[in-house]
């Protein structure tokens, strides 16, 4: 009776550590798909092999929960102060233009 008790045991233990391992192992591709990140396929794929190679299971973990920066152009177009700088910064570009074309038109006249 206790041979049985023992493969049921082991059993047990074989489906639960089957259990958590896939649980543990989708766990930063569905965290990075819930967030919204980037690259979510990318956190999946270096999870999985963090299993192979253990120190990649934290870093896909901590992956996850980085903060990513918004493309530049949302960064620029939704920031107030960001429409200011660009609005300035294209001044600035005309304004150095105007003075590189006068710069030249000044230099062929004197040759």
């Amino acid at each position: 009776m206790l041979d049985y008790v023992a493969l049921f045991v082991i059993f047990f233990l074989m489906i639960a550590a089957t259990v958590a391992i896939l649980f543990f192992g989708e766990l930063p591709g569905k965290i990075a798909r819930k967030r919204g990140h980037p690259w979510p396929e990318e956190v999946n794929v270096m999870n999985w092999i963090g299993h192979i190679f253990v120190p990649f299971y934290p870093l896909a973990l901590t992956w996850t929960y980085l903060p990513f920066p918004a493309p530049c152009a949302d960064r620029i177009t939704d920031n107030p102060e960001g429409k200011d700088q660009l609005d300035r910064l294209r001044e600035r570009h005309a304004t150095l233009q105007e003075a590189v074309s006068r710069l030249q038109t000044l230099h062929e006249s004197y040759k």
